[in-house]
């Protein structure tokens, strides 16, 4: 399992709330966050596309009152160390919640780090856990 720029439930974001509060907070929000071209936020038509599933998303990232169940398989957290959605300390606080091994990957930059790092995300996805098993075998 991948765990990527999210912290573990129950995540009581008051920064996450208030983005709901309405259409422009949620924009805001957005905007500050980077990674979406103000040309889809801009059109309305685009500006729905992009606002609906992430409010979406975020109202049921909020929903989760209690913490992850237990799991028992692999997992790698994907934090970047200026995430200030997802700061990346509390990202890796998903190591409690399986008794499979652990891996952790530290990106710069922020909350889309990933995207220009893919290739560490791919390399540490080759990596053997623990067990000497590869994701790849």
């Amino acid at each position: 399992m991948v765990v990527s720029a999210k912290v573990p439930p129950p995540d009581p974001s008051p920064e996450l709330a208030a983005a709901l509060h309405d259409e422009q907070s949620l924009i805001d929000w957005l905007v500050d966050l980077g990674g979406t071209p103000a040309e889809l936020l801009e059109d309305p038509g685009m500006r729905s596309m992009v606002l609906d599933p992430l409010r979406a998303d975020l109202t049921a990232s909020l929903g989760h009152d209690r913490e992850a169940p237990m799991l028992n398989t692999p997992l790698l957290t994907v934090a970047a160390d200026g995430d200030t959605t997802a700061p990346a300390h509390d990202v890796e606080f998903w190591n409690r919640y399986t008794h499979g091994p652990v891996k952790t990957l530290r990106l710069q930059g922020g909350h889309h780090a990933i995207f220009d790092q893919a290739e560490l995300l791919h390399a540490a996805l080759r990596e053997p856990d623990a067990s000497g098993v590869s994701s790849d075998q």
